[in-house]
């Protein structure tokens, strides 16, 4: 059956009910002027069901491009009740296969499941294999990414740049031993609106959560559990050619982070507030974080050795000539709980071959 052709005929307003088989579509890229089936807005798309309706990306020319199986621009857009297969391809071609993604205001993706997205370090393609862009008060539910083969390198799983991500699932698979794939579960980047992300899981990735561009204001994290990871709570607001990178006035409350100690360099929670030297007149003024709270987790490590946690908190810059002022305030660690064991020392520090413009303030409990 072809979904195309109900895509390309839909209006605004219309529901596209896609009833229990395989839909195949050739999907859309995503440039500025698509080539392929797009999803007008106020339109929705519904199936009978994750284990009944199924949408497989089935295009032969992909061209090295960067493909969306289910592309969507403009407010009002839903997509419920389907797996998306987006089929990964060969480890060589350089691009991405991205599963459901929506731009706009009021977008929702709801009990839907994504298999074998793909994304490209080599290419700089990252896959977004579900996300709701560019917009406010969408939502993302009931939604599970799965399938992803360990050769695609590049991939943020579920996210929003504002509105909510609930109840959703991310399974990366067994890295290869030496490997440090760029696997991020949850990836909220803001457009300056609020976001809360709650009673999620997320199993195996490098981050679990993963901030690098945007600026997000009033995050609410909570009752999450981010398993098996490298880091749990990763925020990179590095000025590398890009300002006005920051987080501020959020909150990351009862969540249980395990991570995997034959990761290495482990870490739950980093704040790197970095000029990079490929910027060496750069001054990162623009980009912060403040006013970040940390309060009722559980941070643990499994598997030797490194079985002690550190923070790893700093501004700093990378390279001479360059200057950072401290964009770290406000960050707070209370009535958290670490089973593994917490070496405080380094708070606020980090080995760099200049200058380490300290965090603090910081508080925290020992305990």
């Amino acid at each position: 059956m072809l979904l195309d052709p109900l895509i390309q005929s839909a209006k605004s307003g219309d529901t596209i009910n896609l009833g229990p088989g395989v839909w195949y579509t050739d999907g859309c890229d995503g440039y500025a002027t698509p080539t392929g089936p797009l999803i007008p807005p106020n339109v929705k798309i519904v199936g009978a069901g994750q284990n009944k309706t199924f949408i497989r990306f089935n295009r032969k020319d992909l061209q090295n491009r960067q493909w969306i199986v289910l592309y969507g621009r403009g407010g009002g857009i839903s997509v419920s009740d389907v797996t998306v297969d987006c089929g990964f391809p060969p480890a060589n071609w350089i691009l991405k296969i991205c599963g459901i993604y929506l731009e706009g205001d009021n977008n929702t993706i709801q009990r839907s499941t994504v298999l074998r997205p793909y994304g490209s370090i080599a290419g700089g393609a990252e896959c977004f294999a579900i996300k709701c862009a560019f917009g406010k008060n969408c939502l993302v539910d009931s939604c599970t990414v799965a399938g992803i083969d360990p050769n695609s390198d590049y991939i943020s799983a579920v996210g929003v740049h504002g509105g909510v991500v609930s109840r959703s699932a991310v399974f990366f698979p067994i890295r290869a031993s030496g490997k440090y794939p760029y696997w991020h579960g949850i990836n909220c980047e803001g457009v300056g609106s609020a976001v809360e992300v709650y009673d999620n899981i997320v199993i195996g990735a490098k981050a679990g959560y993963y901030l690098d561009t945007g600026a997000v204001t009033g995050l609410n994290f909570h009752h999450n559990t981010l398993t098996d990871v490298l880091y749990g709570i990763s925020i990179n607001i590095q000025y590398v050619g890009v300002a006005n990178r920051s987080i501020a006035n959020s909150k990351f409350n009862y969540n249980n982070i395990v991570l995997d100690g034959s990761w290495g360099d482990i870490s739950p929670v980093i704040i790197d507030h970095t000029v990079q030297p490929y910027n060496p007149n750069g001054v990162c003024n623009g980009n912060f974080a403040q006013n970040i709270s940390f309060v009722g987790n559980t941070f643990e490590v499994v598997g030797a050795p490194y079985k002690t946690l550190q923070m790893n908190i700093a501004s700093q810059a990378t390279s001479s000539g360059v200057s950072a002022t401290n964009g770290i305030s406000g960050i707070s660690f209370v009535d958290n709980v670490y089973p593994s064991g917490m070496d405080w020392r380094n708070m606020g520090n980090k080995a760099v071959d200049l200058k380490v413009y300290n965090a603090l303030p910081i508080n925290w409990n020992p305990l």
